[in-house]
């Protein structure tokens, strides 16, 4: 049984939970159970349960599970119909844009950042507009040691298809925290193209 409840962070649980499972001797088949109820004022959102399968199928589990099935599909049908459509398959499903996007920022490292987007792509913020790889990366290298230093970063929520995203998100840091990421990205070729990002650090 792996909840994340009261964080995001199914990835991380998940990970974790295998690995010290797998030292445990001797060794069993595992198939992990995610969050899919209401704890409070918790609920796991699609993206999280997503991310739970996605990560068990990179970890070459041959199934998942999650708890449980009659508040879920009362109480979130949003998650629901994420687990539902998952495409599970003998191969693991690559990861959405906005996910491969805040595993990029978790490495703290500009330059991969900066892989996911268009050459010519601009990012836009309340304060400024810059275009050009040279310029994104020098924003997050900023970013990442001005802004917000040593943090980690949740996704909390993301829709869309094609070329276009919408999803939000929060980091802790030992500068502060964000509480209410909102992002968009606009897609060419699978890249970002457009970014549009809105975010305040408290302290």
């Amino acid at each position: 049984q792996v909840y994340w409840v009261s964080a995001h962070n199914p990835v991380e649980q998940l990970r974790r939970s295998v690995s010290e499972f797998q030292a445990i001797t001797p060794f069993r088949p595992i198939v992990p159970v995610g969050s899919a109820y209401i704890a409070g004022s918790w609920a796991p959102t699609p993206a999280d349960v997503v991310e739970f399968l996605q990560t068990a199928q990179s970890l070459n589990l041959s199934a998942a599970n999650f708890w449980e099935w009659a508040n879920c599909r009362t109480n979130l049908p949003e998650v629901w119909n994420a687990i539902r459509d998952y495409p599970w398959s003998g191969q693991p499903q690559p990861q959405d844009i906005t996910q491969q996007y805040i595993a990029a920022l978790n490495t703290r490292d500009p330059n991969k950042v900066v892989s996911l987007y268009n050459p010519n792509a601009v990012h836009v913020t309340a304060a400024r507009t810059i275009q050009g790889s040279d310029q994104i990366r020098n924003w997050f290298q900023t970013f990442f040691t001005s802004i917000l230093p040593n943090a980690t970063f949740t996704l909390t929520n993301f829709s869309g298809s094609g070329s276009s995203r919408f999803f939000t998100w929060t980091a802790n840091s030992s500068a502060g925290k964000v509480s209410n990421g909102s992002d968009t990205f606009g897609l060419i070729n699978g890249k970002i193209a457009y970014h549009y990002s809105f975010f305040t650090v408290t302290r």
